[in-house]
């Protein structure tokens, strides 16, 4: 994909090809370019949390929904501490709006870095579907979701029918941090395209359709334990 080593000449390569590309495709390109500078033929052993969001999350999810959509913010959206609701804020969010004035969120996601816990990624898993659940109950007509573990970044699709939340797995893009890997992202292609064209559609559902009630999971999750309690050990004098 690289032409003499020279990123420029690939970049201005894409940038050229998206001009040309119609619909969705145009933002694959758009999103595999944004990918370009932050690729090094470096042995990066450890990916922190901030720097996977900065460097290649936002890059990317903002290319694939947002660039070419004046209305919608692409956001890195945990950013600031100082604030009861810190916790419940996600990691993500891409913001649509409405004659210049906020309307609604229309994805957001989780990211956590390789040497995340189990336990860490099942609690944010569910904090995803927590919002997604809590979207359509505001009168969305269907929502997207992704969960970054390290460079694997899952997309899902939540709807709402016949009482029951219910969440597809769209598929996985394993984002290139190396110029070598960036051939593999091929691959990816087809779920970047049925990504972005899924999240375009999302919309807001007439009065006569909105979702009226339906239970959710509580959103406060943080204070769940991340592991089981430890059992007791039972006295002798109940022994008998």
């Amino acid at each position: 994909m690289f032409e003499g080593s020279n990123l420029t000449d690939t970049r201005i390569k894409l940038l050229e090809l998206s001009i040309e590309a119609e619909g969705y495709n145009k933002n694959v390109l758009l999103a595999i370019e944004s990918l370009l500078p932050a690729l090094k033929d470096l042995n990066i052993d450890h990916v922190g949390e901030s720097e996977l969001t900065s460097s290649y999350i936002h890059p990317f999810i903002q290319a694939l929904f947002a660039i070419d959509r004046d209305n919608t913010v692409a956001k890195c959206a945990n950013i600031t501490t100082f604030d009861e609701d810190s916790r419940k804020r996600p990691d993500y969010a891409v913001d649509i709006f409405d004659s210049c004035t906020y309307d609604f969120t229309s994805c957001v996601g989780e990211v956590k870095p390789k040497n995340a816990t189990q336990a860490s990624k099942v609690v944010d898993f569910v904090k995803l579907c927590t919002f997604a659940a809590e979207a359509l109950k505001d009168g969305l007509n269907h929502f997207i979701f992704f969960q970054a573990l390290d460079k694997e970044v899952t997309f899902y699709h939540m709807i709402y029918k016949a009482g029951i939340y219910a969440t597809v797995e769209i598929g996985t893009v394993t984002i290139p941090t190396r110029k070598n890997d960036l051939v593999n992202i091929i691959s990816c292609l087809d779920t970047m395209t049925t990504v972005a064209e899924i999240h375009a559609d999302i919309k807001h559902i007439e009065g006569a359709n909105k979702i009226t009630y339906a239970p959710v999971l509580p959103l406060d999750i943080g204070s769940l334990k991340k592991s089981l309690p430890v059992k007791r050990k039972p006295s002798l004098s109940t022994i008998h």
